[in-house]
């Protein structure tokens, strides 16, 4: 979602961000989610979801990647349910 155009330094910058894009979670989690964004897949843990799409908002911001059309429904959608 843009980040094939970066430099290494760039890549390494964000595949080592642990304030921001590191999150330690168990290794089916990981596999499950894979490189799924929000409009295919959400934590299991439905207590998260809330976390998970800020956090998911605030990488994309930060890093200056796109957003799909579905990724976004799916985020407004959640972040509305998490307001209410």
């Amino acid at each position: 979602m843009g980040a094939s155009a970066w430099t290494l330094d760039q890549r390494m910058a964000f595949a080592n961000d642990e304030a921001l894009n590191l999150l330690a979670v168990a290794k089916a989690a990981n596999a499950s989610k894979s490189d799924q964004g929000p409009a295919t897949w959400t934590p299991s843990n439905v207590s998260y979801r809330c976390q998970y799409a800020i956090r998911w908002v605030g990488v994309v911001s930060s890093y200056g990647l796109a957003v799909t059309d579905g990724d976004r429904s799916s985020l407004r959608a959640t972040l509305e349910a998490c307001a209410r």
